[in-house]
């Protein structure tokens, strides 16, 4: 019999990512289930709903990072942005 340990050092088969994005959908769809009154038989609409939010931020975020590279090389993070908005535009001179 394998004591927990090995269990846990065992390397998943998914790549990291897949498995950040499952667990995820897998929060999202559970808080989803629970704002919902945590009636069973609703499982597979609240996971939809979930991978549809879930999906969709992630493409957005994607989104950013692409245009920002496109525009100056790197991508912004969400603080430079705002940064950006609040200062006035400066010439030199």
């Amino acid at each position: 019999m394998k004591n927990k340990s090995d269990l846990s050092n065992k390397p998943t088969t998914e790549p990291l990512p897949e498995v950040a994005l499952r667990e995820q959908i897998e929060r999202r769809a559970y808080h989803l289930w629970l704002a919902g009154g945590a009636r069973h038989g609703e499982d597979l609409h609240h996971w939809l709903e979930a991978e549809s939010e879930i999906l969709k931020a992630v493409g957005r975020d994607q989104a950013e990072r692409t245009s920002a590279r496109k525009t100056n090389g790197t991508p912004k993070t969400r603080s430079s942005q705002q940064q950006d908005r609040a200062e006035p535009a400066r010439r030199e001179g």
